[in-house]
């Protein structure tokens, strides 16, 4: 029986992008530390979380002056437009401290940023449709199949997603999400989700939802629901519901419920 709960959209919000679960909400991709040393530490398969990487490589915080810190955290943002990623030069350096150390000077800076904008070079690719493993892919076109990796895909690129990718979607690409798969849609992206796959759509992209999918849909986005799948709408979003899914409609959002399945509660 599908479930639909309709909330006021005096509390929608007006605009949010996900985080992953367990990240902090003031860390972006690309996220890396950079040590005295001059080592990068850097996992953007697996996180963006500065915590997460000093956790990770054992690197603790001194309650002391900045200019005694081993460490500096620092960040290689991309441009608002997708179409400008695939130039790292319209990337964004970003040191992420209220003070830099002392020995991070320019030398020092310029080879932190040198090997993070290495780091995104080396994900820029065409896609060949082969299936990759824990890999970091900037997908300029064709198609990709991806186990537990990230990818972004850019113009009208197609993605399988297995397991536990994490996929962000833009222009008019498509992905298919299994498993405990993670996407972002926006523009006019399509997505097929399955398993528990999670799905958050913003634009006017189209998502197909079955099993047990979560989806939050902004915008004008179109989600067509199945099965035990639960839909949050935000603006003007469109949901068709079918058997047990639950909705949650903000906003002037649309949800239509299919005759084969009981009248909302």
């Amino acid at each position: 029986m599908t479930r639909l709960r309709y909330v006021s959209s005096e509390n929608s919000p007006q605009s949010i992008f996900p985080l992953r679960e367990g990240e902090c909400a003031t860390c972006n991709f690309l996220s890396a530390l950079f040590t005295r040393p001059g080592k990068l530490i850097c996992a953007p398969v697996y996180t963006d979380s500065h915590s997460d990487l000093m956790d990770w490589a054992g690197i603790k915080e001194r309650d002391t002056p900045a200019p005694v810190q081993q460490f500096v955290k620092l960040e290689l943002t991309p441009p608002e437009k997708s179409a400008d990623w695939l130039d790292v030069a319209n990337w964004k350096e970003v040191v992420d401290e209220h003070e830099a150390p002392e020995w991070f000077d320019k030398a020092a800076r310029f080879d932190a940023f040198e090997q993070m904008r290495g780091i995104i070079t080396d994900a820029i690719t065409d896609g060949d449709g082969r299936l990759t493993f824990g890999k970091l892919t900037i997908l300029r076109s064709g198609a990709a199949r991806v186990r537990g990796g990230r990818v972004t895909a850019l113009g009208s690129s197609e993605v399988t997603a297995l397991d536990s990718s994490k996929v962000t979607a833009f222009d008019s690409s498509e992905v298919t999400a299994f498993g405990s798969s993670k996407v972002t849609a926006l523009d006019s992206s399509k997505v097929t989700a399955f398993g528990s796959s999670k799905v958050t759509a913003f634009g006017s992209s189209e998502v197909t939802a079955r099993d047990s999918s979560k989806v939050s849909a902004w915008n004008s986005s179109e989600v067509t629901a199945w099965d035990s799948s639960k839909v949050s709408a935000w603006n003007s979003s469109k949901v068709t519901a079918f058997g047990s899914s639950e909705v949650t409609a903000r906003g002037s959002s649309v949800t239509v419920i299919d005759e084969r399945t009981t009248a909302a509660q």
